[in-house]
This record gives C-alpha cells, sequence and structure tokens, in this order.
C-alpha cells in the first residue's frame, strides 16, 4: 500500500506561468499534461490550461500543429552551371571559371571561352569520380583494403583487417605520416600574453579516435609543427578555465570548443588556425530587481557551448550588485543559474534561489556585447502532514523532501525533527517540478534486536506496537499540493 503524504502549500508568489502547485475551481490541476508550442517557444500546459515556464527557444519557430519546434532545414546553396549570382541561401555564387582557362559572363553568370579541363591532381582528388570542370566524370582511382574514400582523399580507416602471423619471417613496416604546420592567431591578430596559460590545441582524429594535444605556451607569437597519422580530423581549442577567475577579463577564450571540423590531413602542408572570440558582460538582477544580499555566496552563472565546453562566471558573493564578463568561443548557448544550496538551510527563507536550473536557452553570441540576465524566483512553503494527520513522533528524524526540478537541479528540505509539527520552505526557481520522500532508514532498524548469545534463535522482527509511522524507505510518493497530487 502507498503511502501518501499531504502537503498543504502556501506560495508566497504568484506563479503566472503556473507550478504544480496552481488550483483552477473545485478541480484539481494535473502538471504536464500538455505540450505545447506558442510563439516560437515551447511550453506544458497543466490540466487548468495554466502555461508553465518556457522549456525551450525556438530558433526555427513552431511546426504546423503547435506541438514543438519545427526542425531547421540547412540551406545547400544551388550554384551548378553558375559563377556569379544568388546561391539561394543568401549568398553569392563562386566565380571558378579561371580554374579550367575560361571567364565569368556577369549577366548569364556563365563561364565563357574554351574549357580546359582539370585532371585528378588539379582537383586535388585521389579516388573517386568526380566532373573535370567541363561536365565530364573522371575516375580518381581507388583506396586501399585499408582506407577509405572522404571527400576525394583516402584515410585511413579504423577497422583494419589485420596481418596474419602464423610462421619466422620478415616483416618490414612504413609509417605514414604527415608534417602540417601554421600560425595560431586570435580574431585575426597574435594571440595575447596570459600568465596563466592560453590553453592548447587539440588534433583529434576522429576513425581511430587518437588525439595530440599542442600546448599554446603564454607568451609570444605562437606557430606549431606536427607530425600526425593521415586522417580525418577535429581540430579543438582546449581553453583554460582559470582565466576567467581573474580581476580583468581574459582575451582568451574560457571555454573549449570545435575550431575545425572534418578537415582531412593526408599531405604535408601549412594549417593555419584562427581562433575566435566574443567579450559578454552584463548585470545580474534578481525579478529585475538588484540582486539583495544574502547570508552566504548568493551563486553564479554557467555558461554551456553548444556541443562545446562550459564556463562558470565568478561568484556573486554574498552583498553587492551582482555582474559578469567572460570571454567565450562565438556559438549557441544555455545560461544556467547554479545555486548555493546552502541558503535554503538558514532560518530565514532566501530571495535569492537555491536551486540549480536553465534561466536562457537558445542564445546566440556572435559578437562582443552586453547580455542582461534576470534570475526568477518564487518561495514555497507549507506543513507536511502524514495520512491527513500531524506526524506522529520517532525515535530519530522523519527524514526530508526532495524538491527535483524538471530538466534541472534538485534541493532538499531541513530534516525534519524527531517531534512536533512539520513544516518547510523553500526558494526556487519556477518550474515543474517532482517531489521525493527523502526517509530516514534507520527508523525500521531501531527496533530490531538480534541475541547474538543464542546462535540459533531467529532474528526477531519488529514489534508491530512500537514500529514507525513514518516511511523508512526512500522512494518517490504521489505528493499532495493543496489537494492536487503532484
Amino acid at each position: 500500500m502507498k503511502t501518501l503524504i499531504d502537503i498543504a502549500v502556501t506560495v508566497l508568489t504568484w506563479l503566472s506561468l503556473g507550478l504544480l502547485i496552481t488550483q483552477c475551481s473545485e478541480e484539481n490541476c494535473r502538471p504536464n499534461e500538455q505540450f505545447t508550442c506558442i510563439q516560437n517557444a515551447t511550453y506544458w500546459i497543466d490540466s487548468c490550461g495554466v502555461l508553465g515556464v518556457e522549456e525551450e527557444r525556438c530558433e526555427c519557430g513552431c511546426n504546423e500543429d503547435q506541438s514543438d519546434c519545427e526542425e531547421c532545414q540547412e540551406c545547400i546553396p544551388e550554384c551548378t552551371g553558375k559563377c556569379c549570382g544568388d546561391d539561394g541561401c543568401g549568398g553569392d555564387c563562386p566565380d571558378n571559371c579561371a580554374e579550367t582557362g575560361q571567364t565569368c559572363n556577369i549577366e548569364s553568370c556563365t563561364c565563357e571561352g574554351v574549357c580546359q579541363p582539370m585532371d585528378c591532381a588539379q582537383l586535388d582528388r585521389q579516388c573517386d569520380w568526380w566532373d573535370d570542370g567541363c561536365g565530364t566524370l573522371i575516375g580518381c582511382g581507388d583506396c586501399t583494403d585499408y582506407e577509405s574514400c572522404v571527400e576525394g582523399r583516402c584515410v585511413p580507416t579504423s577497422d583494419c583487417l589485420g596481418i596474419p602471423l602464423t610462421s619466422d619471417g620478415l616483416l618490414d613496416l612504413d609509417v605514414k605520416v604527415v608534417q602540417v604546420s601554421g600560425v595560431v592567431t586570435l580574431n585575426g591578430e597574435d594571440l595575447p600574453t596570459e600568465d596563466l596559460g592560453r590553453g592548447s590545441l587539440l588534433f583529434h582524429e576522429t576513425n581511430s579516435g587518437t588525439s595530440l594535444d599542442v600546448p599554446l605556451e603564454q607568451e609570444g607569437l605562437f606557430s606549431y609543427s606536427v607530425m600526425l597519422s593521415p586522417g580525418v580530423y577535429r581540430i579543438e581549442l582546449g581553453a583554460n578555465q582559470s582565466l576567467c577567475d581573474q580581476e580583468s577579463p581574459s582575451k582568451m577564450p574560457c571555454n573549449s570548443g570545435v575550431l575545425l571540423e572534418g578537415i582531412v590531413l593526408d599531405l604535408d602542408g601549412v594549417l593555419d588556425l584562427d581562433i575566435p572570440a566574443v567579450q559578454v558582460a552584463g548585470n545580474v538582477t534578481l525579478k529585475d530587481n538588484q540582486m539583495p544580499p544574502e547570508s552566504g555566496d548568493r551563486g553564479s552563472l554557467l555558461f554551456q557551448l553548444q556541443d562545446g565546453g562550459s564556463v562558470a562566471t565568478k561568484s556573486f558573493e554574498n552583498s553587492g550588485s551582482a555582474s559578469y564578463e567572460l570571454t567565450l568561443l562565438p556559438g549557441l548557448y544555455t545560461v544556467d543559474w547554479t545555486a548555493n544550496p546552502a541558503l535554503c538551510q538558514a532560518d530565514s527563507l532566501p530571495e535569492v534561489p537555491c536551486i540549480n536550473g536553465t534561466v536562457l536557452s537558445g542564445v546566440q553570441l556572435t559578437s562582443d556585447g552586453v547580455l542582461d540576465v534576470n534570475i526568477p524566483s518564487i518561495r514555497v512553503q507549507g506543513n507536511v502532514t502524514l495520512k491527513g494527520a500531524q506526524m506522529t513522533q520517532e525515535s530519530a528524524d522523519r527524514g526530508s523532501l526532495l524538491f527535483q526540478l524538471v530538466d534541472g537541479g534538485s534541493l532538499p528540505t531541513k530534516n525534519f525533527a524527531p517531534s512536533g509539527s512539520v513544516t518547510y520552505g523553500l526558494t526556487l526557481l519556477p518550474g515543474s517540478y517532482n517531489v521525493d520522500l527523502v526517509a530516514n532508514p534507520a527508523l525500521c532498524l531501531a527496533e530490531l534486536d538480534f541475541h547474538s548469545t543464542e546462535r540459533n534463535r531467529p532474528r526477531r522482527g519488529l514489534d508491530p506496537l512500537r514500529a514507525p509511522r513514518a516511511p523508512s524507505v526512500r522512494n518517490q510518493f504521489p505528493v499532495y499540493f493543496d489537494g492536487g497530487i503532484g
């Protein structure tokens, strides 16, 4: 039989976007009844029709039936037979006529003159079939059994067949390597001096999974020269996150991420690398007002790059205005609130949320600028009862509640003392929550008595008259909010 815990909740802040605590007329509201997309964002709607907090911003709008975000379609330029004009994706078709000894007619956007076909070497192709520039397909060969053709280049595969060695003999081995070198810059300029270190470059071969780390040192112009196995590479910046802990902002990005993807390195050559960076700063407010002082550290922000690394701001300490300044790789970001849960263990409820969660999503950071961040907050408190009555006295603490924000963090209440009425109070981010009872298993062990001197005597069970009445196993129980099941 499941135990039901009735929680009488008083919401101190009205939730215009709703929480699981809302009631409508005489009907109990069921959370997450319907998922919808409205005005380029997705939301959950409860059974009373109350819109919850924003779940996701839709970069490409809502789908036709407004059930979710519309999947963004990648635009593929269409420039076949054209040497100028619109490519269909907001850009211009390139003029490649000179490659075949022709010129571009800017009125018809076609190449004119005698077409001089290119061979495989001029096309920089080693395998497969390719257009010679004049409309004829030419074959550029095949790769070995231990290679695959990637964009016309033969690259080693990770699933080599193996060489049988069954008898004495001679086995000569030739290691294939390529030497790649280049200059590394930041936004097109020389790398700045960073006393804490500028991070590193990571060359990751995607087929074999092997990688090479190249430190960027601390100062001076930087160039690199590495010997690599031929292959397809992903080149990443391994950032030094401590750069964003300094008093003055770093010029180097503090978060890691991909610089180049799918780069075929199978010949000696030069590959210069430019690291992009944006500087973002802003004020951090609470419910559109200056962040109030608290008894302890108020928390920080966490910037998470899509398909990349994350970096935290400096903590906002316990008083004063809150602001931040970071140097990041450009891209699409999610901004999370990283809370201090200890604030909700104090005697009085804080104004600042004590739980982690997302406060901004789908934020495009592509240039230097200001991004002010406002932290929403609600206070929730109430009585905790056992089967509709005051919780009974026990021999030890009677457990606690754990509030878990959907797609966010979790936050426990204070432990419930062994006796007396039970209440709780928390400061949370608005959202949809699951609430667990975190029970005290020691309650069920208190009455066990094993007589070690009588080994053949079975263990005595719980005295039914003295067994604890508060649940003693941690589990997720149905929980009532003002009569509405959560």
